[in-house]
Order: C-alpha cells, then sequence, then structure tokens
C-alpha cells in the first residue's frame, strides 16, 4: 500500500459520478462517449471532489487534497482551475448542473446532476 499516492496494492478503482467516469490508474476521465483533456492539476481536483461527490469540499480542503498542499494560494487561483474544469466537464458557468460553487463554503460534485 502507498499511502502517499493512495493507492491500494492492485491500483485505484474507477469512480463513476453520473455520467462521469474516472479511471485513477490511467488518469483519464470521460463524460458520456467524451474524454477529458485534463491538466494535471484539473485531474487530481477532480479526483478529490470525487471522492467527496456529494458533499461541499471547502477549497483549502480541496486543494490539500489534489496534493497540493505544499503550495500557498488564494482562494482564487482554487476558483480559477475550478473554473477551468468546470468548463472542460461541459457545465454552464453561470447555471451548473455538474460542478456546483457553494458561496461562502466551496465546491460540490453533484452525484447525479440528471
Amino acid at each position: 500500500f502507498r499511502p502517499d499516492l493512495g493507492l491500494a496494492p492492485h491500483g485505484p478503482l474507477k469512480m463513476v459520478v453520473g455520467d462521469l467516469e474516472i479511471d485513477p490508474a490511467s488518469r483519464n476521465a470521460r463524460v458520456g462517449d467524451r474524454l477529458l483533456t485534463l491538466t494535471a492539476l484539473e485531474f487530481d481536483l477532480l479526483v478529490a471532489l470525487a471522492e467527496r461527490a456529494g458533499r461541499v469540499v471547502p477549497r483549502d480542503a480541496l486543494w490539500e487534497a489534489a496534493g497540493r498542499s505544499d503550495t500557498v494560494v488564494n482562494e482564487r487561483t482554487v476558483d480559477v482551475h475550478v473554473s477551468r474544469l468546470r468548463a472542460k466537464l461541459g457545465d454552464d458557468a453561470r447555471d451548473p448542473v455538474r460542478l456546483k460553487t457553494i458561496r461562502g463554503s466551496g465546491y460540490v460534485l453533484v452525484k447525479d446532476p440528471g
């Protein structure tokens, strides 16, 4: 077991949140049949959100869960990266259904965006 990487002996399993499928072993993510082109940070943020799907994740906890706790950033930096991730997921920035901002709290990846 590699706790530093979060990997079990046989590798992590695929994660499914609605029509979003994430494969941590290959670092691929899909929405339906569409393969997403994500940066390493975007992928790590997505995994952190998917692991906590349906729950509000505060910005600082999200940044830390994405493995970036060694880097100090302001809230706006996290917002920008989440905004880019939201666009790649195909979410409307004005009325997101998949990745929502919870004002004053953080972000939530909706379990079943319907």
